[in-house]
């Protein structure tokens, strides 16, 4: 969702200090006046996977507060460019005030699906608020304020179905992406959108012996100091991978598919050193078919087993146990001796420590 918006709480406080300020040259009073008319222009700007401009995207546009004016072509053009104007809606957030001083809040805010035939469809929503102040005191009217007679650009990229498929499933899928493909990608994108994470295009195969690989980008980051690598590992296979996994299920491919192969990529982020350069860690994680159902009616409070679940960081394997099943672990002979927290030496290298 995007959010333009200043509000008012300056101008209050500036409209107090005038009052107790008192008038700088008599007879001088008086706040500009607000616009006659202003519409809120949008231009958005749609590109392809490799930032090229994409002509012939639709989109449709679902008003929230405004109104569209006239009646716009909502189809890219050759430059990939959308351009429309809304009619915003307008309040005065000090209504009840007596001050001699004028303000307006012009709010427009829509929500919008952008599409073109071949490419995973987009969407979003957009909240944008746009203010006029016109001081009554000439020694604060250096502070008038008029509504941004600039457009609010929006950057949209699609995605073809096509380009999420490996160069093995290209080639192996014909001119043509499968339909149960399609309906695959589409709902792993939109769980993608609910769950944390990009699916990577370039990375989603269905090998002619039921093995589905995909990569996944999980977007919020981890701080080193809160998740080693194994509590990480943990993460990953109980919220994005749980959830493709389910994906894949609604999507009717889980009755072709023997086994599941992810690739994620976490990025770590210390929050104590905000200016080191985060650090990416790739996990891949291997389950079979019947580890992957387990996975899915998993609540997360019960043991949970992990044969046939494989997992390794940077190509080294891990160990889930510790954390998946930490009261199994602690209740076993000697298991309390064992560590529940990741040593020093298990957390992700950053720029600081190497």
């Amino acid at each position: 969702m995007i959010v333009s918006r200043l509000g008012p709480g300056l101008w209050i406080l500036l409209v107090l200090l005038g009052l107790a300020a008192g008038p700088a040259v008599a007879g001088a009073y008086g706040p500009a006046a607000p616009p006659a008319e202003y519409d809120r222009s949008i231009e958005i700007k749609v590109v392809d996977l490799r930032g090229r401009p994409l002509a012939g995207a639709e989109v449709d546009v679902m008003l929230i507060r405004g109104r569209l004016v006239g009646n716009p072509d909502l189809v890219s053009d050759a430059r990939g460019r959308i351009r429309l104007r809304i009619q915003p809606v307008i309040q005065n957030p000090m209504d009840d005030l007596a001050i001699e001083d004028r303000f307006l809040s012009y709010q427009t805010a829509f929500q919008y699906r952008i599409f073109k035939s071949g490419y995973v469809p987009g969407r979003g929503e957009v909240q944008d608020e746009q203010e006029f102040a016109g001081m009554s005191d000439p020694l604060f009217q250096a502070l008038d304020r008029v509504p941004d007679p600039k457009p609010l650009t929006l950057d949209l990229r699609l995605i073809a179905y096509r380009e999420y498929l490996s160069e093995a499933e290209n080639a192996s899928s014909g001119s043509e992406v499968p339909e149960s493909l399609r309906n695959l990608i589409l709902d792993l994108v939109e769980t993608g959108r609910t769950h944390g994470f990009e699916l990577v295009p370039g990375s989603l195969a269905l090998s002619p012996g039921g093995t589905l690989r995909l990569g996944l980008r999980f977007e919020p980051m981890f701080d080193p100091a809160d998740f080693g690598l194994q509590e990480t590992a943990a993460v990953l296979l109980r919220e994005p991978i749980q959830a493709v996994i389910r994906s894949a299920g609604m999507a009717g491919e889980t009755g072709r598919v023997r086994d599941f192969e992810f690739e994620a990529t976490a990025r770590f982020q210390s929050v104590a050193s905000p200016f080191v350069l985060p650090v990416d860690k790739t996990y891949v994680f291997r389950l079979a078919a019947e580890a992957a159902r387990r996975l899915t009616a998993w609540n997360g409070q019960s043991a949970f087993s992990l044969e046939d679940v494989r997992a390794e960081v940077d190509g080294q394997a891990i160990d889930l146990e510790i954390e998946m099943n930490p009261e199994a672990v602690l209740a076993a002979p000697g298991g309390l001796l064992k560590p529940v927290h990741p040593r020093p030496d298990d957390e992700p290298e950053t720029e600081t420590t190497r």
